[in-house]
């Protein structure tokens, strides 16, 4: 026969039997979110490694590339400061225009850009080094950003035009301090890889196509078929991260990271 006490002990084991499970189930939700964030921000901290690594390698490049650079910059000064070629501006004519393209067949030679060429004020080549050769292939640039930029008597630089892989320098050349032309020197990127650390992999792009790499099997590619999309990754501090996959690396890389956009970059 089951007494007055022992019957109010039952309700009350139970309600702490049921307090016990409630306390044991809070425990383990509280642990697995713990768990889950733990788990985001030890992913979130391996993605911002990898950004910061990648900003580094970015940052050491974009110096090799200034360096490489800095070997061509006097020479759209220098050639802006020759006689002949003020006074082919000024005053143009057969024996001029030949003299002068000599003179920059001779500077190409010794200073190993790719062309170098003289634009009038509307653009146009007046002499180039390459006279021997295809002399219509640079007939006028006056659409191009480095003769827009040596116009407003500022020291040109710009990433090649449509799909050319090269870097173009350029200077005002004035008479009488009034603007005459512009000094422009083609320099393709294919010549600056020297000055590159190739034990680092690097893409150079426009955005659409790859111009130099460390492979040169990705040259002429479009950027989605080298660096292929897998995925992005939204960061606990609110800011999202690109990633792709390198073929052939077994890695993935943030895409913003993996290659360079020369013309924010070099000046």
């Amino acid at each position: 026969m089951m007494t007055d006490s022992s019957a109010v002990k039952a309700p009350a084991a139970r309600r702490r039997s049921g307090r016990t499970v409630f306390i044991v189930l809070l425990v383990v939700l509280i642990s697995a979110l713990l768990t889950l964030q733990m788990n985001r921000y030890a992913r979130d901290w391996g993605t911002v490694e990898l950004r910061l690594a990648g900003e580094d390698k970015l940052l050491t490049l974009v110096s090799q590339f200034r360096n490489a650079l800095n070997e061509y910059r006097y020479l759209p000064f220098l050639i802006s400061q020759s006689r002949d070629v003020q006074n082919l501006l000024r005053n143009a004519s057969a024996n001029k225009i030949t003299a002068v393209s000599r003179y920059l067949e001779q500077i190409n030679l010794v200073a190993g850009s790719t062309a170098l060429f003289v634009l009038d004020t509307a653009g146009n080549v007046q002499a180039l080094s390459h006279w021997r050769d295809d002399t219509e292939a640079y007939r006028t640039q006056s659409d191009q950003p480095y003769f827009r930029q040596a116009r407003k008597g500022l020291q040109g630089l710009s990433i090649s035009p449509e799909d050319e892989a090269a870097v173009y320098l350029s200077a005002p050349i004035y008479e009488r301090q009034q603007f005459a032309g512009a000094a422009v020197v083609r320099i393709d990127l294919e010549q600056l890889r020297s000055g590159l650390a190739l034990n680092n992999e690097f893409i150079v792009s426009n955005r659409q196509e790859v111009l130099l790499a460390t492979d040169s099997e990705w040259t002429g590619l479009a950027m989605d078929d080298v660096l292929m999309a897998t995925e992005v990754r939204h960061l606990s501090d609110g800011s999202s991260a690109d990633l792709r996959h390198l073929p052939g690396r077994g890695k993935c890389w943030c895409s913003r990271w993996c290659w360079m956009i020369l013309a924010g970059h070099l000046r």
